[in-house]
């Protein structure tokens, strides 16, 4: 059993979410990024907001330059950002939240996705720091970086088993009369790092209903994952083992938030183990290069890859977290006598440490293949919160007669395997570099001709 809710007195949550905005045919992608402040009283029971700073918005295009803003007070909306950075970059920032993750959810490509975390960390730089979210005197990020959740005991001994929270306590933060939410049941398998939530809505609008969510427990404690009618969104207390949370329920015009506390947990056995599900990347809906892994980062294994190995889709190649596919329909024609140049369009990239796995950034990224000689070479530059200088990535290889790219050992510093599609009209490789015994760059990109 875990310490109840009166072990801790406040709960402070600043939410920076990001949504993309809906937009008709022929009008640019528009994304809202809100910053919220709740403190509220814990101690007794009843909920009381302490503290509740205005809600402030502004609003990005699809490269991520600032469109427009809504906020009374622009410099109150700096003075907050500023006050959640304490010394890193806004870069630092918003990869350790994982906007640059929610970003591709919600629609935006790899490549503007990295436009808009270097645009907003160009704007913000310079700034200091405060932690995102406390509760108690546990800090959620904190100058030193993200404090690593330990796995539970019972998760260590029995991986398959599962933690089952029940709601201990619930409060309505805002929206529509008429909607309760007060009935909450999370089990967690914190060995793979995966959640499902259970969530009873009582809206006088639409049927009482119960709605299942899936998603992920990073290795800083932070939950997150829902639907288009309910999200949750929360942090695991190492110290003691609480998690809180706020629910999101939106239904027609109906929106409600609810603040979640849940402690007490109970070993659920026997039951199915959670376990995380694969994800499928393609880089558009004519795409000739898809590539797939786990939705929380893990390293592949024979299930992921049997799970994303659909009928109309062809293995290419894999590396140690992403998988590379093509469409079995697809030919394998190659330019004659031609040496083209790339350009690096979509990729996702990832820094693995033991301590955890963030999102890593590919610049000055280059690409030639040369179809006279059968030869390519590649070369980029990769950062990420935790390198203290940028990585230089490079490799030459050998063009199979279908093909097929293959990185030397000699002149590479980077293992690299792909596919040149047919005629040359994109490449998919996937990349892995070793740093040391416990570090590594790992990425799927895709090329296009320039």
């Amino acid at each position: 059993m875990f310490p109840s809710a009166k072990d801790q007195e406040f709960v402070q949550i600043d939410t920076l979410e990001l949504v993309r905005l809906s937009s008709d045919v022929g009008v640019q992608q528009a994304y809202r990024q809100t910053l919220d402040r709740k403190v509220v009283n814990i101690a007794d029971g009843l909920f009381n907001t302490v503290n509740q700073s205005p809600l402030l918005t502004r609003f990005y295009d699809q490269t991520g330059l600032l469109a427009w803003n809504d906020a009374a007070d622009g410099a109150m909306f700096d003075e907050r950002i500023i006050a959640m950075q304490k010394g890193q970059t806004y870069e630092d920032l918003v990869t350790r939240v994982g906007l640059g993750n929610y970003l591709q959810g919600f629609g935006m490509k790899a490549a503007q996705a990295v436009a808009a975390v270097s645009g907003w960390n160009t704007y913000y730089s310079g700034s200091l720091q405060g932690p995102i979210a406390r509760l108690g005197d546990s800090d959620l990020y904190h100058a030193g970086g993200l404090k690593a959740l330990e796995i539970p005991i019972i998760n260590q001994g029995i991986p398959a088993a599962n933690l089952i929270y029940s709601s201990a306590n619930a409060k309505d933060l805002s929206g529509s009369v008429g909607v309760v939410i007060d009935n909450v049941v999370l089990k967690i398998n914190h060995n793979n790092g995966v959640f499902e939530a259970k969530v009873m809505i009582n809206d006088s609008s639409h049927a009482i209903q119960e709605y299942s969510i899936t998603g992920s427990l990073n290795t800083s404690g932070m939950i997150f994952g829902g639907n288009e009618n309910v999200s949750l969104e929360g942090l695991v207390v190492d110290e003691t083992g609480q998690i809180a949370t706020i629910v999101h329920y939106t239904k027609g015009e109906v929106s409600k938030d609810v603040l979640v506390l849940f402690d007490d947990a109970q070993l659920s056995w026997p039951d199915l183990e959670l376990v995380a599900a694969p994800g499928l990347f393609q880089t558009n809906d004519d795409s000739m290069i898809s590539w797939g892994r786990w939705e929380h980062y893990a390293p592949l294994n024979a299930q992921v890859i049997d799970r994303l190995h659909l009928a109309n889709m062809d293995l290419v190649t894999k590396n140690s977290h992403f998988a590379l596919f093509q469409p079995t329909t697809a030919t394998h024609a190659m330019p004659i006598g031609d040496s083209f140049n790339f350009a690096l369009g979509n990729y996702e990239a990832l820094h693995v440490t033991e301590g955890g796995t963030t999102t890593a950034t590919l610049t000055d990224a280059k690409l030639n293949v040369n179809f006279s000689t059968a030869k390519f070479n590649t070369q980029m530059d990769a950062t990420a919160p935790r390198l203290l200088a940028p990585i230089h990535l490079f490799a030459k290889g050998e063009l199979g007669v279908l093909g097929q790219l293959l990185s030397s050992a000699q002149g590479s510093n980077i293992n690299v395997a792909g596919m040149v599609t047919d005629n040359g009209s994109s490449v998919g490789m996937l990349l892995e570099h070793s740093i040391n015994d416990t570090s590594s760059i790992v990425a799927a990109t895709e090329w296009m001709p320039e």
